[in-house]
């Protein structure tokens, strides 16, 4: 397993009759970065570095996890080589 490999969500929206935002996760090697935001905006980035990969992969997938309990779903899967 190569530490500089790469790995995304795809993109999560929620909307509802007040909101239409997004949100996607990406882990390259052993940091993790979040692009969030409301729909129609460039949004936001957060990062974070991890000791390891699987600490990371593990912090994505609980984010994730979170986001479709609060009714985000998934509306493009994006293919990273």
């Amino acid at each position: 397993m190569s530490s500089n490999s790469r790995e995304n969500t795809g993109r999560y929206e929620f909307k509802d009759e007040y909101d239409h935002k997004f949100w996607k996760g990406e882990i390259e090697g052993k940091a993790v970065t979040i692009h969030f935001g409301k729909v129609g905006t460039s949004g936001l980035r957060a990062s974070r570095e991890f000791t390891t990969v699987e600490s990371a992969k593990k912090f994505l997938e609980e984010r994730l996890l979170k986001k479709i309990r609060e009714g985000f779903i998934l509306v493009k899967t994006d293919s990273v080589s």
